[in-house]
């Protein structure tokens, strides 16, 4: 348990897991706003994997974090065309 919310910390798997069903979510997204991030995620992400290890718990982190900040855009953005 951690002790900021009384929650078990994320297993490794499905942290892993989650970081790439929202790279994936992101990816088909229509947007090119969301688009152009998902883009500058791309980059990041190399460079997470090379400053911090591949496959490294922080890497993963950082990732996690980026897809966060393009997810809350994605979010309080104009919703794609085709659901409008």
């Amino acid at each position: 348990m951690t002790p900021d919310h009384g929650e078990a910390p994320i297993d490794r798997r499905e942290f892993e897991e989650y970081v790439q069903r929202a790279e994936a979510r992101l990816a088909a997204d229509p947007r090119p706003e969301i688009a152009r991030l998902v883009a500058l995620y791309e980059q990041l992400q190399l460079r997470f994997e090379r400053d911090l290890g591949v496959g490294s718990r922080d890497a993963m982190v950082s990732r996690a974090a980026a897809l966060m900040l393009i997810q809350y855009r994605a979010k309080s953005a104009d919703p794609p065309a085709a659901t409008r």
